[in-house]
């Protein structure tokens, strides 16, 4: 089964995200950031392939899956995983702690949307990206608007097509094609896709979306979406 990255918890400050199941072989995750999902992603954090051990102060003990849930916004805090973190070995399960502050990348980063990514570094030389997320504001109540935006390529199919996800579930949704070129949009891993001409806005209130993918055509374009997020608050699991 291959790693994927989701969201634990998201407090003022704290943004908590596990990498599961336990990859072997790796030795660490080069974790990186960029404003756009389109953008040029950056390292902000390395985090060894480890997993929490038992004593760790920043271990929580409500239940989870070989991981459990931290209670870092209680905690003094900064970066990285906690000191009593123990390095798994093939065979073993758990999974990969990785939590921060937005504003130690960026100064007011925190009240803002951007994307990571996190990639795996075997004897030095990184690997294929997992699964991108969307960090948006903390939000103690749902329907707080979320505006992704970007460079939709270039590209004949869905295949060639940008991954853009929500922090979470939105509905009231709209995406504006603000380029010259007609946009294409499929929804939530779907390949159907729909057509948004140089322009002009989609919009439809009852749908939920997860993520996007988008594609220019017969050039790359950009866009505009929007929706409000579903869950209340957000980052609560």
């Amino acid at each position: 089964m291959a790693s994927v990255m989701n969201l634990v918890m998201r407090r003022p400050q704290v943004a908590q995200y596990r990498i599961s199941p336990f990859s072997p072989g790796v030795n660490s995750w080069n974790i990186k950031w960029a404003t756009t999902p389109s953008g040029t992603f950056t390292t902000f954090l390395s985090v060894p392939n480890s997993n929490v051990a038992n004593k760790d102060p920043y271990k929580d003990w409500r239940s989870g899956s070989g991981f459990t849930v931290a209670k870092t916004w209680q905690m003094p805090y900064t970066t990285g995983v906690g000191p009593n973190a123990k390095v798994l070995s093939a065979g073993q399960s758990g999974a990969v702690p990785v939590y921060f502050n937005p504003n130690t990348i960026q100064a007011g980063l925190d009240t803002g949307l951007f994307y990571i990514q996190a990639y795996p570094v075997t004897n030095g030389t990184e690997g294929t990206p997992l699964n991108m997320k969307a960090v948006g504001p903390y939000s103690a109540n749902p329907g707080m608007l979320e505006n992704p935006t970007g460079t939709a390529p270039l590209a004949a199919s869905t295949s060639g097509s940008l991954y853009v996800p929500f922090s979470e579930s939105v509905t009231g949704f709209s995406i504006t094609n603000t380029g010259t070129s007609t946009l294409y949009v499929a929804f939530n891993g779907s390949t159907e896709e729909m057509s948004v001409a140089a322009g002009t806005t989609y919009a439809n209130q009852s749908l939920v979306v997860s993520s996007m993918l988008v594609r220019g055509n017969p050039a790359s374009t950009t866009f505009s979406a929007s929706g409000a997020r579903n869950l209340f608050p957000y980052g609560k699991t």
